[in-house]
């Protein structure tokens, strides 16, 4: 431990140094003078060739056998996208009884900025100043009085966004345009939002008419769902409930991480096991063995075969966990 200690005096470790996840996955290997990529399915069938036994077979899927997890992760290395939508459908199915009522236009409303952005349709050709009218109207007639809308920041600083955020722009096929009231524009919406800085800009001008219309308008530094769960907590302490409007799951999901309090590496391996509609507990290393089996009884082994139909190792599922656990809490706590 060097806490404590004189910095004079410290000694750093390279071994104690903290190590990205690319750093430990080896997807190559030295083999005479060349660089050869590792095969995972060539890999996964070797392994299995040089076990006996159904017992040594079984103890082997203890491990990846792969250069990372398949299930979480892209051949080229980052994390497989999540079907959010599926999950939001099966909380809300799950969570219907338990639902208040719809409540009126006279309860406070917390509003995702991203979801107004996307919801409310450009009127084509039209002035800036006639576009941002068109969100105000939209607002008070579906909300009344007593809204608050909150948007996303842009920030260039690295976060737990930052990857979907790249992929996101990786689509932009916008030109950056001069956003001024008397402005006219027909670009299309969907083309015009996919420019960030377009999107600053509207967001700029939207602020300021919102506000002028008695709307509270609150901006987060990045991503706004955190803000927009403690903005709605903090409403409804204060007028006994709050309506939250978006259509993001991760607001679902932050919103019961304030009702949900268990233990996180088995409540991560049961979410898991529900993915692969396995019911009972079993031990997710166990689940592997048991849905390759399946597998293979269903159709022919080939060098084909995708680990990533396979659930990741209990190991992988606890480091993911963690990953989700950091995210929330950040969202949370910032």
């Amino acid at each position: 431990m060097s806490v404590g200690k004189d910095f004079k005096t410290l000694k750093l470790h390279r071994k104690d140094a903290c190590k990205s996840l690319a750093s430990l996955s080896q997807t190559h290997v030295r083999v005479g003078d060349d660089n050869v990529e590792i095969n995972s399915n060539q890999l996964f069938h070797r392994s299995l060739c040089v076990l006996k036994t159904a017992e040594e077979i079984e103890a082997a899927f203890e491990f990846e056998m792969a250069a990372r997890a398949p299930a979480l992760f892209e051949n080229c290395g980052s994390m497989r996208k999540g079907c959010k939508s599926t999950l939001a459908e099966v909380l809300v199915a799950e969570c219907a009884a338990a639902v208040t009522p719809a409540l009126d236009r006279q309860s406070p409303h917390v509003v995702d900025g991203g979801y107004l952005l996307h919801k409310v349709q450009f009127p084509r050709p039209a002035t800036f100043s006639t576009i941002a009218d068109t969100y105000c109207s939209y607002v008070s007639e579906h909300w009344g009085t007593g809204v608050t809308v909150v948007f996303d920041g842009y920030s260039d600083r690295p976060s737990t966004k930052s990857e979907e955020q790249q992929r996101r722009a990786a689509r932009a096929s916008c030109i950056d345009v001069n956003i001024h009231p008397e402005i006219t524009t027909s670009i299309p919406q969907q083309k015009f939002l996919s420019n960030n800085r377009n999107k600053v800009q509207l967001i700029s001008l939207l602020t300021e008419r919102l506000q002028g219309n008695g709307v509270e308008v609150v901006q987060a530094d990045g991503d706004a769902d955190t803000v927009i769960v403690q903005t709605a907590l903090a409403v409804a302490r204060r007028a006994g409930c709050a309506v939250v409007v978006g259509e993001d799951t991760d607001l679902l999901i932050l919103l019961l991480h304030h009702v949900a309090d268990e233990n996180l590496s088995e409540v991560g391996e049961q979410f898991v096991r529900m993915l692969y509609g396995v019911k009972e507990r079993t031990p997710l290393n166990q689940v592997r063995y048991q849905l390759y089996q399946r597998t293979i009884a269903k159709q022919p082994l080939t060098a084909n075969f995708d680990l990533a139909v396979l659930p990741p190792t209990s190991a992988s599922t606890l480091q993911h966990c963690l990953r989700v656990y950091h995210q929330v809490g950040k969202y949370v706590t910032d």
